[in-house]
């Protein structure tokens, strides 16, 4: 691999870290959703965590939010603070989204004012520090 294709597949790869994080953290309050029903007749307590350990949703959650962990290490890396966090709240949209495609949750009027207050935000944010960090 020639040197001058480094720097495209270093950009590259920063680009599917954005994708990543929020169908990772989407993935992971999914899971946690199926997780919750597949405990919800099991009153708290040590019976509880048994019945835990033994769910593979939970090994999925763990290992989403791993995952999750590792990518937004990756992110804090490249970037500052005050730009991937904001970026970040992407995930609030795609959580809403998918609790009402998945799980056929409703989408109430206040929740999509705002969702769209997010995605303006983020656009805001990111038009406004693109030139100095990007």
């Amino acid at each position: 691999m020639s040197n001058a294709a480094l720097p495209s597949r270093s950009r590259w790869l920063r680009h599917m870290a954005w994708v990543c994080l929020p169908v990772l953290s989407t993935a992971g309050q999914v899971t946690m959703k199926l997780a919750a029903g597949a405990l919800q007749t099991q009153p708290f307590g040590l019976g509880w965590m048994l019945a835990a350990a033994a769910c593979p949703y939970v090994w999925m959650v763990l290992a989403l939010e791993a995952l999750n962990f590792i990518v937004w290490m990756d992110i804090l890396k490249r970037h500052a603070l005050g730009i991937a966090f904001p970026l970040s709240s992407i995930a609030y949209v795609s959580i809403v989204l998918a609790s009402r495609w998945l799980f056929h949750e409703p989408i109430e009027a206040l929740q999509m004012a705002g969702m769209t207050l997010i995605l303006i935000g983020i656009l805001l944010m990111g038009r406004s520090q693109s030139k100095n960090h990007y």
